[in-house]
């Protein structure tokens, strides 16, 4: 009995043993969305540096690592932007990591890190980095180490910070979803 009940559900087009979807929020796919584009942006950017200055990169096996850091990175976030957008929890926690890794923008004598994708970030410069404040929107990597830096600079990716604040806010337990 229970076999027809199964052919008659099919025949219906009636999945049973197929779970459905979590429903994900609009913001929480345009953040996807965002991570998708940013590291889709970011693995091109790379390519074409690579195309452009093969023997910077194969010339140095440092710039070889860097290079296939980059293109991880930026893949990265190319897959947790497509598990966020199908609602997969990893994708959420993942996401996370993510942007909060993109919300430093620092040069200081020595040393620079920045990591965005798709980002809009707000500095502000001093010394021989310039004077006042900069915008950056794009996608971006850049971890130097060398004593050839000079000035500061200090910033944040802003639409890292409110991504993040976002998704912290929905995967919160008392978080209720808007209809």
């Amino acid at each position: 009995m229970q076999e027809i009940d199964t052919i008659s559900k099919l025949a219906m087009n009636d999945q049973p043993s197929i779970a459905k979807q979590p429903e994900v929020e609009l913001g929480v796919k345009v953040i996807a969305f965002l991570l998708i584009a940013g590291g889709l942006l970011g693995i091109g950017i790379s390519v074409v540096g690579f195309i452009a200055m093969p023997q910077a990169t194969l010339g140095s096996p440092l710039m070889a690592a860097f290079a296939l850091l980059y293109l991880l990175l930026f893949g990265w976030s190319v897959w947790i932007g497509f598990d966020l957008w199908q609602g997969e929890p990893r994708g959420y926690r993942w996401a996370e990591i993510l942007l909060f890794a993109q919300i430093p923008n620092i040069r200081i004598s020595g040393f620079v890190y920045q990591f965005q994708t798709a980002g809009f970030t707000i500095r502000w410069l001093s010394g021989q980095a310039g004077r006042g404040i900069n915008f950056n929107f794009g996608s971006h990597l850049s971890i130097y180490v060398s004593p050839e830096i000079q000035g500061t600079a200090l910033g944040v990716n802003i639409v890292a910070i409110f991504a993040l604040i976002y998704l912290l806010r929905v995967t919160s337990p008392d978080y209720e979803v808007q209809r």
